[in-house]
């Protein structure tokens, strides 16, 4: 048997040490890690654990494997390496806030394996050194998504225990998210749009309007008012996939550019962007979040066909 030991630093810190096992040893089988923990094959500064125990800072966790365990089980976290190509808003040893660009995935799709923001974060980390992909710890991902063809800010958490409170934030929808959109047609100065959304039965690909499914509730502002056109500032009470393009085309304001819930207009840019995001109520390691408001400005591509509406 070999004797494999792990330091537990505040990246992987709070986080049940079953979950950070399965992390360790990705190619066991879930009966394999259960079995370790029966036979008291786990010990956290040389004292046996149950699986929920949940790993602190400082940690030195061991556990027993043969040389065949070892290497069916252990393997590097695989990823390609991608510049990363979207600007970076804020950046700590906590988060890094960048702001994505149209038409790049966050993560892979059946389509689409490599060229993500995930791996250009991924890349971007490693050559600072702050992402070891020999370490099978926690993997720095992202908190909140947005689509493929929306651009803005995307939230990636450096450490376990921010992407824990962050992630509740968004649950809670205790986030204060901001888009732009251009829709088509004139609006009121002020509304709330509250309709219930659900996945497609027969594409699952696609979100409808439905009151069997979940409430979306999305309220906007008149920013400019064009001949055809309105630019709109949209804040969400809640996050629904897909909610804002699927609430605009409902009330037959789609989104310019939006051929999959809209209309098929001319545009090819859909202009829907992630503008800004302020926290409020973080607390514990997050608390400094709530003094802070990330802004992303709008892209080349979107501001240009707002010019061109004012000619």
């Amino acid at each position: 048997m070999e004797k494999i030991i792990y330091q537990i630093t505040e990246i992987d810190a709070n986080q049940r040490i079953d979950k950070y096992i399965k992390k360790q040893l990705p190619k066991a089988p879930a009966n394999f890690i259960f079995r370790l923990f029966r036979l008291k094959d786990v010990r956290v500064d040389n004292v046996r654990v149950p699986q929920e125990y949940i790993i602190k800072n400082g940690d030195e966790i061991t556990i027993f494997l043969t040389t065949e365990q070892k290497n069916d089980f252990i393997v590097a976290y695989e990823f390609t390496l991608v510049r990363l190509s979207s600007e970076v808003i804020f950046e700590n040893e906590d988060i890094l806030v960048v702001n994505k660009l149209r038409g790049l995935l966050v993560h892979s799709d059946i389509n689409e394996q490599e060229f993500t923001l995930a791996n250009q974060v991924l890349t971007y980390l490693h050559s600072k050194g702050e992402f070891d992909a020999s370490k099978r710890g926690y993997i720095p991902s992202p908190v909140g998504r947005i689509d493929k063809n929306t651009s803005g800010i995307v939230i990636f958490a450096k450490k376990q225990e921010i992407n824990q409170l962050l992630a509740k934030a968004f649950h809670d929808n205790s986030v204060d998210r901001t888009y732009l959109a251009l829709v088509h047609g004139q609006t009121d100065n002020r509304g709330k749009i509250r309709l219930a959304l659900t996945k497609n039965v027969y594409n699952k690909g696609l979100v409808e309007v439905d009151e069997r499914g979940k409430e979306g509730v999305t309220n906007f502002k008149l920013l400019r008012a064009y001949e055809n056109f309105s630019l709109l500032e949209v804040k969400l009470e809640t996050g629904r996939s897909n909610q804002i393009r699927v609430h605009f085309a409902h009330i037959a304001h789609p989104i310019v550019g939006d051929h999959k819930y809209g209309i098929e207009d001319d545009f090819r840019t859909l202009c829907l962007h992630h503008h800004k995001v302020k926290f409020a109520n973080m607390e514990g390691p997050a608390l400094y979040l709530n003094d802070l408001e990330f802004v992303a400005d709008l892209p080349e591509d979107i501001q240009n066909i707002l010019n061109s509406l004012e000619e």
